[in-house]
């Protein structure tokens, strides 16, 4: 459940990094320029560490919370050792920050998963658990961003934003539900709510 909000979320962080910043602060457009590119790697940090947020839950909750602290230590390591060698490279700059931090998630989630694997000798549906979300996250990046698109010049910024986001998460769902991943009573329990 994690992955099927994590990876579209972060998907439409980093097709609408601009667009979020210019939002957020429509006043600093040297700040939006500066950090956009930032924005952007960080938001495949954003899937580790909901992924990793999750996973370590499940380890904790097995009674394996030394493994979670470990690879949290060992994650920090690195990240440090990164954010000293690539902020000090002048073209890669603050950016290199944001390579460093979604390296080390990457780290702790690949890592971690593969302990959870070990541990629990699960049976898992990568198909369902990452293709198929992974894809209908594509496609509903790439709807919101072509709606966004279309509509930038015929609606006022937010209002052309929020639609767009709109038509994305629309499309996520009927993919997500065309692929199998949801069925009816899923989706009608979705929507209850």
């Amino acid at each position: 459940m994690t992955a099927s909000i994590a990876v579209p979320a972060g998907m439409g962080i980093f097709v609408f990094s601009e667009e979020i910043l210019r939002l957020l602060f429509p006043e600093r457009q040297a700040e939006i320029i500066a950090s956009c590119q930032s924005l952007q790697i960080m938001s495949a940090g954003m899937i580790f560490l909901a992924l990793t947020a999750t996973v370590f839950s499940i380890l904790q909750a097995i009674g394996k919370a030394r493994i979670p602290v470990k690879i949290t230590l060992a994650a920090c390591a690195v990240k440090m050792l990164l954010n000293i060698l690539l902020v000090s490279v002048p073209h890669i700059n603050i950016s290199g920050a944001a390579v460093a931090t979604t390296v080390s998630y990457g780290i702790m989630f690949i890592w971690s998963f593969a302990e959870l694997l070990k541990i629990t000798n699960a049976d898992i549906s990568y198909d369902k658990l990452f293709l198929k979300t992974v894809y209908s996250a594509v496609m509903c990046a790439a709807t919101a961003k072509l709606a966004y698109i279309y509509l930038q010049n015929r609606l006022l910024f937010p209002f052309s934003l929020l639609v767009s986001i709109a038509s994305g998460g629309i499309i996520y769902i009927y993919s997500l539900y065309l692929l199998s991943v949801l069925n009816k009573n899923e989706l009608k329990t979705l929507f209850s709510k």
